[in-house]
């Protein structure tokens, strides 16, 4: 990312912070816990134009349709900042050469005293991740397996198992020792069907800080 590129999108996630602290997102930024984020997302502001709310075990997620980066802000009542953990590891993996497998990752600024970073946007959407595992899985075994032994198969897997599997169909088993062992040695966790997405028609982690609280 060229400094034009960063310039542009602090300026236009600055803008639509400066809306939202507007409606009252100020109380979110001052007290930043899950509750505090609940409850704003509850509220009316929740109905801003173009603008989604989502949120995880230790961050908040803001999504703005005319933004290609979305914007993360950390709980502060987690045992660390796990978006900092985040943009540290993609900066690793950039490292290892393992980043095709990663949404890029970057601390953005700090707002109202909120640390804010800023991810690459791709689909994300559990139930088409689910789907994808399910067509793939089926063409990959229709040649060993009946219809109904492949859905037995494939249901018996959870959503660990799923991704395991799904990440074979995209990336060559050279690149994937690579992922595994980065994975290991960065102690990501928590790697599950919420956590991917698609950039363009390749599959990447969108969520790999790990969770240890």
């Amino acid at each position: 990312m060229t400094d034009k590129e960063f310039a542009a999108i602090h300026l236009n996630w600055t803008q639509t912070i400066d809306v939202l602290c507007s409606n009252g997102f100020s109380q979110f930024l001052n007290n930043r816990t899950e509750p505090e984020f609940i409850l704003w997302k509850n509220s009316s502001y929740e109905d801003l134009e173009n603008i989604s709310y989502f949120y995880g075990a230790t961050k908040s997620v803001i999504i703005d349709e005319d933004n290609d980066w979305v914007l993360k802000i950390p709980f502060c009542n987690k045992s660390r900042d796990y978006c900092a953990v985040e943009a540290e590891n993609y900066k690793k993996a950039v490292e290892a050469g393992v980043e095709e497998g990663f949404a890029a990752c970057y601390f953005l600024m700090e707002y109202e005293g909120a640390p804010c970073y800023i991810m690459e946007k791709v689909s994300c959407d559990e139930e088409t991740v689910k789907s994808d595992f399910y067509e793939i899985g089926s063409n990959k075994f229709s040649g060993e397996m009946n219809e109904d032994e492949i859905y037995s198969y494939l249901g018996s897997m959870d959503s660990d198992e799923i991704i395991d599997q799904l990440l074979k169909f995209y990336y060559d088993e050279g690149f994937l020792k690579k992922v595994n062992i980065f994975l290991s040695q960065n102690k990501i966790n928590d790697l599950h069907t919420g956590n991917v997405g698609y950039r363009g028609t390749n599959l990447v982690f969108v969520d790999y800080s790990g969770f240890n609280d």
